[in-house]
């Protein structure tokens, strides 16, 4: 069923008379899809709601009694960046529905519209939040193990060079940098064959000028 407390955890709001305080079909689609539900009646209401906490699909008239609903998108994307907006109207052009994707809604509806449709547009809104929350957040893990894996080869006393698929210096650190006085950003463009001349032991050139062995 329709999970209304609690908000500010993700979920669904509707905005305008059917779709918010009247008809509700914003909290009926939140109960089928068992995700946090509300609505409200004004865009002043919406955006109210939109700072007190965190939700994920905006189902909207375009005509509010104080505003359009084409302007909840960018005050949404701007607290919410995966968060998206469904507008629903009586009188649409296709003008109107181009300016209204192009702006960033992720559907245009007429009314009036059919519930199952509706429900379905709303299961794909979601899924797209789902997917771009997902990438975020893997992305955020990669570049802190990305990080934590540079701190323990930058603390190492070892001499650690490292090569990427392409055979290009991926990893050059600190004690490398002392050692050969030449920068990172410097070696970081070379290709691994030009400073590694043996399976086991390589030399390296050092800047004030001569060779240091590096064992790998």
């Amino acid at each position: 069923g329709c999970r209304c407390a609690n908000w500010g955890e993700g979920g669904v709001l509707g905005v305008g008379e059917r779709l918010g305080r009247g008809g509700n079909v914003g909290g009926r689609i939140g109960g089928a899809l068992s995700v946090e539900a509300g609505g409200v009646g004004r865009l002043s209401d919406a955006l109210t709601r939109a700072r007190q906490g965190r939700f994920d699909l905006v189902l909207s008239d375009v005509r509010l009694p104080d505003g359009d609903g084409t302007d909840l998108v960018e005050p949404l994307r701007a607290m919410w960046p995966h968060a998206e907006v469904v507008l629903i109207t009586g009188d649409a052009t296709v003008d109107s529905a181009i300016a209204a994707v192009r702006g960033g809604a992720f559907a245009f509806v007429l009314k009036p519209f059919v519930p199952t449709e509706m429900l379905e547009i709303a299961r794909r809104a979601l899924a797209q939040v789902e997917l771009a929350t997902d990438s975020e957040r893997l992305r955020g893990e990669l570049e802190r193990s990305e990080r934590r894996h540079r701190q323990v080869v930058e603390a190492v006393p070892a001499l650690v060079l490292a090569l990427d698929g392409s055979g290009r210096v991926a990893l050059w650190n600190r004690r490398l940098e002392e050692t050969t006085g030449i920068a990172r950003p410097e070696m970081l463009v070379l290709l691994g064959d030009t400073i590694l001349v043996a399976e086991t032991v390589s030399t390296v050139p050092v800047q004030a000028g001569g060779e240091t062995e590096v064992s790998g």
